[in-house]
């Protein structure tokens, strides 16, 4: 039997995701050890390899993978393959799918490409569909199936009469412990080499409730876990594999894609394998997980283990006790995520909060609320999402919209746009994510304000890019949020307010009242090419990061301290020489900061009266009450020297290669690296 399964990506503006294929390759690895039959198998993750695939063969089945940034490519694809092969069986799955019944009829109605659809997990559906398909390759493969209809499990599909069959459902495999590996088999060989990046996952399930979530179902509870030795396997695997890379034609980064990775006993033992692997071939550099929203004691042990390689998460979402009450969140302790970033000092990792706005009786003031209690707690960076209505969640049905009121527009997913050829056709494809932009609490203008806030988060506060600046309010005695608050009210640099009024009118004209309207736009070539230009559909926050960190640098150090003189001054502080300490904070990270991404590698000088860098960072892991400039000032003035290490400069050279030096590059990048990992390394120039 030929099976083909294909998880795939936008590929031309950058990779709208440039995550290996693991989930569709463990599948067919599991469907290899459970069948007796032989499977001749191939995995898609490029659209164009796809394409040219079918040119010289074609398969009896293949499945798509369905998620917010890849479900109308796969379906336009489907559509595409069942017009010119109706014979081949096409099925999709994924969590990108409605848990109502109307809404799973009304998709697969409107999808009639689609055979059928394997819902919740699907190993076993698929097997199931494999196992009957191979007793019927040459008659009505549909009906047949169809016909043992009681053999599926979570499989949906649109029967003779018109009507919607679920299947009954599966309760989760037992046997995850015996699963092997797609990688150690060398599945998925063929995706090394530095434009993807590996992912491995230890465990499945999440113990919480959130409504916004796909996990928050109740068939995600129980938390099942994969086998040590083959957890261990796949990281050694993929470690030796990356090291034979040259340094700028790597990954340096590791995706575990569990829900709450730290939280259990496993999760330890699984991070000091990796810390060995890291002492063996030098990787993983970072690892991408949410880690556990309880349990913070070993959550910071994991983050110790592996050298600071994870970014810690205490995601929040929102800290008003009525917010939390109304999206099923209560238990989990939004204190302890708090105090997750003040234990964190020791461990030089990212310490991450999430909060999204505009969920159920959420408010400006309680946005507020949110992101002031974070930035109080000491997270270095605060990720603010919009609250996005997913298909796979309780949150978008519909008695939840009327219940809370929700005003929804549509827009196009950053990256996710393209067109592509196939059977001598174009395929033209966009996928379009619906938010909520007003609810009973929340007006249309209290999001924009919001949004204002999160790009001023986002510029001046994320990754430590002024991190001496928030050190040295909190040691004489200001909220660090004042200082934010003070730039969000400025207007007194054109050349910042027009990089925020740009940025409101995006925010704004990127929104879309009618789904069908956009689809029509969207379905466009010539529309198409605008978004991959950059003109349409950018990932905003991440754009305006990247046009401050370039152009507007300059004017982000002179807006952010105009602040800091305003903030000192309303406070009536009495030590006036602390703003020439402020002063030589600002000239550091201009040095340190400006031009990052340029490839001519610039280096800078400059005498400091103050050692701004480590004494500073040093004297505040603990708040000193008796602070003053002079405690950080050297004895004589020093001249430093702002260079790249060789390290950072083929970090950059990869990134810079893998997803190109363009703001929509930039913006990518600035989503896969620790920002800081990127500033320049100051070393004392004695000559």
């Amino acid at each position: 039997m030929k099976v083909w399964m294909a998880d795939l990506t936008y590929t031309q503006q950058t990779l709208s995701s440039d995550i290996f294929p693991a989930a569709i390759a463990g599948m067919i690895e599991y469907a290899k050890n459970t069948l007796d039959f032989e499977i001749d198998h191939k995995i898609f993750k490029f659209p164009e390899n796809l394409s040219k695939a079918f040119e010289s063969e074609k398969p009896d089945v293949i499945g798509f993978s369905n998620y917010i940034w890849n479900c109308n490519l796969g379906l336009s694809f489907a559509k595409a393959i069942r017009e010119n092969h109706p014979e081949i069986l096409i099925v999709m799955g994924g969590p990108n799918f409605p848990v109502d019944s109307n809404g799973q009829k009304s998709f697969l109605e409107k999808n009639r490409q689609i055979d059928f659809y394997i819902y919740k997990e699907g190993e076993e559906g698929w097997v199931k569909i494999l196992d009957i398909l191979s007793k019927n390759l040459s008659s009505d493969r549909v009906s047949k199936i169809k016909e043992r209809k009681d053999d599926l499990v979570n499989t949906a599909f649109i029967d003779s009469s018109g009507s919607l069959f679920i299947s009954k459902t599966d309760t989760r495999m037992s046997n995850l412990k015996e699963m092997t590996s797609p990688y150690v088999n060398g599945t998925l060989d063929k995706f090394f080499g530095g434009r993807l990046l590996p992912i491995i996952q230890t465990n499945r399930g999440c113990p919480f409730t959130c409504t916004f979530c796909t996990e928050g179902q109740s068939y995600w509870s129980r938390v099942r876990k994969k086998s040590q030795d083959v957890v261990n396997a796949e990281i050694e695997y993929i470690s030796k594999k990356i090291s034979e890379f040259p340094d700028d034609k790597k990954r340096y980064e590791l995706y575990i894609s569990d829900s709450n990775f730290g939280m259990f006993k496993e999760d330890i033992e699984t991070c000091k394998f990796i810390a060995n692997m890291q002492e063996e071939y030098s990787y993983p550099k970072y690892i991408s997980v949410t880690t556990g929203k309880n349990k913070k004691e070993r959550v910071l042990e994991a983050a110790k283990l592996v050298n600071g390689a994870i970014k810690l998460s205490g995601s929040v979402q929102s800290l008003d006790e009525e917010v939390l009450e109304s999206v099923k969140r209560k238990n989990i302790s939004a204190d302890k995520l708090l105090e997750v970033a003040k234990q964190a000092q020791g461990v030089k990792s990212n310490v991450v909060s999430e909060v999204i706005l505009g969920l159920p009786t959420d408010s400006k003031k309680k946005h507020f609320y949110t992101l002031k209690s974070l930035v109080d707690s000491s997270f270095n960076t605060i990720i603010m999402y919009q609250l996005m209505m997913l298909p796979g969640t309780e949150m978008n049905v519909a008695s939840s919209r009327e219940k809370f009121g929700f005003n929804t527009r549509f827009r196009v997913l950053p990256r996710c746009f393209g067109y592509f050829d196939i059977f001598g056709d174009t395929i033209v494809a966009a996928e379009i994510e619906e938010i909520a932009i007003e609810n009973n609490t929340l007006s249309f203008q209290d999001y924009l304000d919001c949004r204002k806030m999160s790009l001023v988060i986002n510029i001046f506060y994320n990754e430590g890019i002024f991190e001496e600046i928030v050190k040295v309010l909190e040691n004489i005695g200001i909220s660090p949020f004042s200082w934010l608050e003070k730039i969000y009210d400025n207007t007194d640099v054109d050349k910042f307010n027009s990089l925020v009024s740009q940025y409101i009118d995006e925010s704004t004209n990127e929104l879309w009242e009618s789904k069908s309207d956009l689809e029509v736009f969207a379905n466009n070539v010539e529309n198409i090419k605008k978004y991959i230009s950059g003109e349409y559909g950018n990932n905003l926050l991440a754009k305006y990061k990247a046009l401050s960190l370039t152009e507007y640098f300059d004017s982000v150090c002179e807006i952010a301290a105009i602040a800091i003189e305003d903030i000192i001054d309303d406070h009536g502080y009495q030590d006036r020489e602390i703003l020439d300490l402020t002063s030589e904070i600002i000239k550091f990270k201009r040095l340190r900061v400006s031009h990052i991404f340029d490839m001519s590698f610039k280096e800078y000088e400059f005498k400091f009266k103050y050692n701004v860098g480590s004494d500073l960072l040093r004297l505040s892991e603990s708040v000193d009450s008796d602070f003053n400039h002079k405690k950080v000032m050297y004895k004589s003035p020093k001249l430093l020297k702002f260079k790249f290490s060789d390290t950072q400069k083929s970090m950059i050279k990869s990134y810079s290669n893998l997803f190109g030096s363009d703001l929509a590059g930039l913006s990518k990048t600035l989503s896969r690296v620790y920002l800081r990992q990127f500033f320049r390394e100051v070393v004392e120039n004695k000559q």
